[in-house]
C-alpha cells in the first residue's frame, strides 16, 4: 500500500476517534486526551492509536476505559468508514511529553 493512501486513513482514523471521544467519552475532572499519532499496518489489520492523558495521575483509569470501550470505538469506525477493511484498534500511551520534561529537568539541573 502506498505511504500516501496509509497517511490518509492514519489521518481518516484519527479524525473520526476525536469527534466520538468528543460526544462519547467522559473524562475525569481537568483530564485531558489527545491523540497524538495513529499507526496502521500496511495490509490495514490493525492500527495503534497513541494518547496522550494529562494529567499523569489520571492514566490508567482513563486507558482502563479506552481500552474497555474499544468495541464501541470500533463498531463506531466500521459505520463511519468506507474502507473494505477497516483496522482493529488498540490504544497505547504516548509518553513523549513526560520524557521530554524529564530530560529538560536534568538539563536543568547540569546546568545549574
Amino acid at each position: 500500500m502506498s505511504q500516501y493512501r496509509l497517511a490518509k486513513v492514519n489521518s481518516l482514523i484519527q479524525q473520526e476517534l476525536s469527534k466520538i471521544f468528543c460526544r462519547e467519552l467522559e473524562l475525569p475532572e481537568g483530564a485531558l486526551l489527545t491523540i497524538t499519532d495513529v499507526k496502521t499496518t500496511g495490509d490495514l489489520k490493525q492500527t495503534k492509536i497513541f494518547v496522550s492523558i494529562f494529567p499523569a495521575s489520571t492514566t490508567k483509569k482513563i486507558l482502563l476505559v479506552l481500552e474497555k470501550r474499544a468495541g464501541f470505538f470500533q463498531k463506531f469506525l466500521n459505520k463511519k468508514l468506507k474502507m473494505y477493511f477497516v483496522p482493529q484498534i488498540s490504544f497505547v500511551l504516548d509518553n513523549t511529553e513526560n520524557r521530554a520534561e524529564l530530560v529538560e529537568d536534568l538539563l536543568s539541573k547540569i546546568n545549574k
